[in-house]
């Protein structure tokens, strides 16, 4: 070997000596190893409710996985600091243990640092455990931190010797104390690792760093997104004004004078969201008018067609204008967001009438006010329902000297838009007849449409008879009937509306057969006993005028049904007398025995037929073989 290969080799030798004496050289202590530190971002509602510790946000909450090998007395401390947060924002964060990964960490704890604990910085949800208490606190560990911002720090630390720990520490955000807006609120985590020995003030011997987000949702009720769950539409004549009405009223029935540049009605569209908010959500409305009309946003704004129109501020309300012509409004209003289509109708009159239609609506008044003494319907040029006033007046002066009213100065009307008819009041001075008009204007000389002539009766004659009766004169077993009871002057004739205190005799009106009275329209089980009757000046869909009338549910089983009654103090004496009334219940067996012999007839003159005509088809046959 030569002289120059051992000087390589012994070199070769040295430098391996040397550094192995590096290595060497490193002191031997206790060390936090394999710390890594997993974020999970967490969500939150926008709330004034304290969730600290509740199933609902722990399931929400930011984690913090903290995963580490210490050793006795080693420590790892967890703080948080803000970066971010929405604007007006308090963002009191709360830590917390949360859970762990592992089951084996029995020597392992989890608390807060009292040098640094704020309000802020609260114990673990289930009132600051650990995972095991019995442990002395470390010989030595960082105790000098800065407060940033309020933030709060916790610590882990064992006292048993290379123990792993895998631990997820919750974050949520305490709103016992303000709102939290909606948006996302930002810290930055910072994990520090502490080794036994360690003085006070003496520097981490590892930080690491990661951020953390919590989303804040908005409240359901401020959320701009429409819905059709509680969108809605309604049509008044009143003015109404937007996020002031929380459910659904009944559209109004409106006829409305045409005149143009005039708002008449108004309808208000509910533009909600999925919490029924009335002033967040956004929609795209259009709206357009079929027929006479305009659809308006606002007094001068008015068309036709209006939109697509932006709504940000949920609930809203479209003005309704005439346009000088008579006729059927029909405004259809959809909305792009929800797909909903509310569609409302109203009717416009012109200023004049065409036509106006009087009938007799009291048939007897009574001397004195009588509110509607006649009913006129009335159409303008385009034959909508004219819904302007009306005016009643004698047709000559005679006419008013025998019933009332006058032949001068008409009387105004009243215009109930619900079935467009106008009632029109008579004052009865005396008992007798006279004819009356209505017009379209306050005089006779300013109407431009003048009624047909109806005659009037007025009465103050005493009631001298009652008499009973059914509606009918035959009913279905279980129909609802009526008994119509009537007073009646000396010569038999109706009277105006009146109450007759002992009408009927002690008992009041008793039928032969069990009369049941269930159902919302029939009379109470003690009606007919009453004696008192109190009689209506007009008929209706429950009333008949002149009478009383009590409803009844017919028995099922066939047979006549009898009233039997009498005359009561109430009467003069010669009307003090038995009164009655019958019908027939038809029996169901019968009827069902009359529908089959009626059907066994029929079917025998069928076969009849059919006979005749087959021996008409043979003789045609046999004809035409010949």
């Amino acid at each position: 070997m030569s002289t120059k290969t051992n000087f390589k080799r012994i070199a070769l030798v040295a430098v391996a000596a040397l550094g192995l004496g590096v290595l060497s050289s490193v002191p031997v202590q206790a060390t936090v190893s394999g710390l890594s530190v997993t974020i999970t971002d967490g969500t939150a509602p926008a709330s004034t409710v304290t969730m600290l510790g509740s199933a609902a946000d722990s399931r929400t909450s930011a984690k913090i996985n903290i995963k580490a090998v210490v050793d006795a007395q080693d420590s790892i401390t967890v703080q948080l600091l803000e970066t971010a947060k929405p604007t007006g924002a308090t963002s009191n964060v709360v830590m917390y243990y949360h859970d762990s990964n592992t089951s084996t960490q029995t020597g392992v704890v989890v608390d807060t640092l009292t040098t640094t604990q704020s309000t802020n910085a609260l114990r673990g949800a289930a009132g600051g455990t650990a995972l095991t208490q019995a442990v002395a606190t470390p010989a030595a560990i960082k105790t000098t931190v800065a407060t940033d911002n309020g933030a709060g720090m916790l610590r882990m630390w064992t006292a048993s010797a290379s123990t792993r720990i895998d631990i997820n520490i919750g974050a949520q955000l305490d709103s016992a104390t303000s709102v939290r807006p909606a948006g996302t609120y930002t810290f930055l985590v910072l994990v520090k690792a502490y080794e036994a020995g360690q003085a006070g003030t003496e520097a981490p011997k590892s930080t690491t760093q990661a951020t953390l987000n919590i989303v804040v949702a908005p409240l359901a009720d401020v959320s701009n997104t429409a819905t059709a769950t509680y969108g809605f539409a309604y049509l008044t004549s009143s003015s109404v004004t937007a996020g002031t009405v929380a459910a659904q009223p009944v559209d109004s029935t409106i006829s409305a004078l045409a005149t143009t540049g005039a708002t008449r009605a108004y309808i208000y569209v509910a533009v909600r969201n999925a919490a029924n908010g009335v002033s967040t959500a956004d929609e795209s409305l259009t709206a357009t008018v079929s027929g006479v009309g305009l659809v308006c946003t606002s007094s001068t704004n008015c068309g036709k067609s209006l939109g697509p129109i932006s709504i940000t501020a949920g609930d809203t309300v479209f003005e309704l204008q005439g346009d000088g012509a008579g006729g059927t409004s029909t405004v259809t209003i959809k909305g792009t967001v929800t797909g909903s289509t509310y569609t409302k109708t109203l009717t416009y009159y012109a200023a004049a009438a065409k036509t106006l239609t009087a009938s007799v609506f009291t048939p007897v008044l009574a001397v004195g006010s009588n509110d509607s003494a006649v009913a006129v319907t009335a159409v303008d040029a385009a034959g909508a329902n004219w819904g302007g006033t009306a005016y009643i007046y004698a047709s000559a002066a005679a006419d008013a000297t025998a019933v009332g009213g006058s032949a001068t100065t008409p009387v105004a009307c009243v215009f109930r838009s619900a079935n467009n008819t106008h009632y029109c009041p008579i004052t009865a001075t005396a008992a007798g007849t006279g004819k009356f008009k209505v017009i379209d204007a306050a005089t006779v000389a300013l109407a431009t449409a003048t009624s047909n002539e109806v005659t009037v009766t007025s009465k103050n004659a005493t009631p001298a008879t009652v008499k009973i009766a059914f509606n009918k004169t035959s009913y279905a077993p279980g129909e609802i009937g009526q008994i119509i009871v009537t007073p009646l002057d000396a010569a038999g004739g109706g009277l105006p509306a009146t109450t007759i205190t002992n009408g009927l005799a002690s008992g009041g009106i008793t039928p032969n057969l069990d009369i049941s009275y269930n159902g919302a329209a029939i009379a109470s089980p003690t009606a007919l006993t009453s004696t008192e009757i109190a009689t209506s000046a007009y008929s209706g869909s429950t009333t008949v005028a002149g009478s009383k009338v009590f409803f009844f549910q017919v028995p099922t089983t066939g047979g006549t049904l009898t009233l039997s009654a009498k005359g009561g103090t109430g009467l003069p004496l010669a009307g003090q007398v038995a009164l009655s009334a019958s019908a027939t219940i038809t029996d169901n067996g019968a009827a069902a025995l009359a529908a089959v012999n009626a059907l066994a007839t029929t079917v025998a003159s069928l076969r009849t037929l059919i006979t005749t005509l087959t021996n008409l088809v043979l003789k045609i046959q046999k004809k035409v073989k010949a």
